[in-house]
């Protein structure tokens, strides 16, 4: 015969993901598992109705349901990213990346990688993002984002000071000034029209400005 631990439903899940909070009832009722299961079995159901969730989520994104903004930012931060990293394989329109970028708002994102939404972002659709990243956020790469105005900088310097990583590849600003990034270690602007650059970020090491032949005056402290 099998042996088979019998513990609640519920129970075994909670166990199998360390949980403290009971699970939801909703939950269990989709995930429609006997009355008695494994912990392990509780876990392989449990990810599955998760996987099955990930994936009418993200067809209710592209679809731009409001309802889905709301579950979208009740994730767990690995689903956000998840899903994040699926949705910048897709091929969007303008709309679909502008309800994106919205729902995206208000989250602690350690990283941002917004290349793919060139075409649609501005400043407006930036800081809520930065806002919400806050001082959790150590990367972004905006290269390309060229509806974006200089003033990007400084809205980045206010709203995330532990930032590490900035990449502004091939952007059209001609007068370029970092100052405030006191965690600041890579700054990347190769390819940009800047004319003249002005840095101040005591951490920094690395410095790419590769086919900047604009670049005329340039200041460090």
């Amino acid at each position: 015969g099998r042996l088979q631990s019998q513990i609640p439903n519920s129970v075994a899940i909670q166990s199998s993901l360390r949980i403290e909070s009971p699970i939801d009832y909703k939950m269990l009722h989709e995930i429609r598992a006997k009355r008695a299961c494994s912990a392990k079995q509780a876990l392989e159901q449990f990810q599955q109705w998760q996987e099955t969730r990930l994936e009418r989520l993200l067809g209710d994104l592209l679809r731009r349901r409001p309802e889905a903004v709301a579950e979208f930012r009740g994730l767990p931060l690995r689903h956000q990213e998840l899903l994040w990293e699926t949705l910048q394989k897709r091929t969007l329109n303008l709309e679909q990346q502008r309800f994106i970028l919205k729902a995206m708002a208000g989250i602690a994102w350690p990283q941002l990688d917004l290349r793919r939404f060139a075409e649609s972002l501005t400043d407006a659709l930036l800081v809520p993002l930065l806002k919400g990243a806050g001082e959790q956020l150590l990367s972004l790469n905006i290269s390309g984002c060229t509806q974006l105005t200089v003033k990007t900088l400084a809205m980045v310097a206010r709203h995330n000071s532990q930032l590490q990583t900035l990449a502004a590849r091939r952007m059209p600003w001609r007068q370029i000034v970092i100052t405030e990034f006191m965690q600041l270690q890579r700054l990347d602007l190769g390819g940009s029209l800047v004319e003249t650059l002005v840095v101040q970020a005591p951490q920094l090491w690395e410095l790419q400005l590769n086919y900047c032949e604009q670049l005329r005056t340039m200041g460090a402290k």
